[in-house]
């Protein structure tokens, strides 16, 4: 079975909110200066959308040559040649990231990023663009809409429709390479909220296991609040309550790219399992010094 790696987008548009540790810097395992940021950015008065990137000091680029329809290495700091586009650097982004104000209006655009952690999935927000928006970002206005949106190509893994929530639950395998040949292969869950579109939700529902396609929507990290009236020996009172949403929703599946049964699920099983013998082994002989390194990285 040939594995290809998933490719994955986003864009957010909003306040860019930088903390007081919004970035870091230093000199990894090898001697080479790093520096990474992580960033909130505002895209509605009640979400935040939070975007990371690390880079370390790049010894090459790479430019995109349109005419031969080709990637070239160049050295760092070396002239972009004429017919061709500069692929930036995750060191070069992080410094338009520095050079960005805090509360301008800008926008944001990458991929999503996937690692596992104690059998558990996380997914980031790896930025590979940033720039000022073309207008200013004015909530109040009349005229505007949230811009916080991914695609992600998958293949399913499972679909359930929950009563209670009223929403689809649908599970997917995603396959990412993280610079390797060979791909690793995360489960994620997304959501499908079929009362805003029942035709797509009763087409969701018809999806099998292996099936391949680019699925669309929205990035939602919001806290909802709801209020209601309860009644006990005190009296009535008002009770506010909170609901944390954190979610990828499917709002949409790009036909053109929907293979049926493209995959086997014993195929993409037993490359997991083959997957993990390879981590175990490596879990076993790294040091400690590595595994903090490791630690670093997870999102808590």
């Amino acid at each position: 079975m040939d594995i290809l790696a998933h490719r994955s987008f986003f864009r957010v548009r909003g306040i860019l909110l930088k903390g007081d540790d919004f970035a870091k810097e230093g000199v990894n395992s090898a001697g080479v200066p790093y520096r990474s940021v992580h960033v909130g950015v505002r895209t509605s008065p009640t979400q935040i959308v939070y975007c990371d990137c690390y880079g370390a000091f790049p010894d090459n680029v790479y430019v995109w040559n349109q005419a031969e329809k080709k990637t070239i290495a160049l050295k760092y700091g070396m002239t972009v040649p004429q017919g061709c586009r500069l692929i930036k650097p995750a060191w070069d982004v992080i410094q338009d990231v520095y050079d960005l104000e805090h509360g301008s209006s800008v926008v944001i655009k990458g991929e999503i990023t996937y690692r596992e952690w104690q059998e558990k999935t996380f997914s980031k927000l790896s930025i590979k663009n940033v720039y000022p928006a073309s207008q200013p970002v004015n909530f109040d206005s009349p005229d505007f809409h949230e811009d916080a949106i991914f695609t992600q190509e998958m293949v399913l893994k499972s679909v359930n429709y929950d009563k209670l929530s009223q929403k689809i639950f649908l599970s997917a395998w995603v396959f990412q390479r993280h610079g390797k040949e060979v791909p690793d292969i995360y489960s994620y869950l997304f959501t499908v909220y079929p009362k805003k579109n029942s035709a797509f939700g009763k087409k969701v529902l018809t999806l099998s296991v292996g099936d391949s396609f680019k699925a669309n929507g929205y990035i939602r990290n919001r806290v909802d609040l709801d209020t209601k009236n309860e009644e006990n020996e005190w009296g009535e009172n008002t009770v506010t309550i909170k609901r944390y949403i954190s979610e990828y929703e499917i709002t949409g599946i790009a036909s053109e790219t929907y293979q049926q049964k493209a995959y086997k699920e014993q195929e993409i099983l037993k490359a997991i399992a083959e997957k993990k013998v390879d981590t175990n082994l490596l879990f076993e002989i790294e040091s400690e010094s590595e595994a903090k390194k490791f630690d670093d990285e997870v999102p808590f």
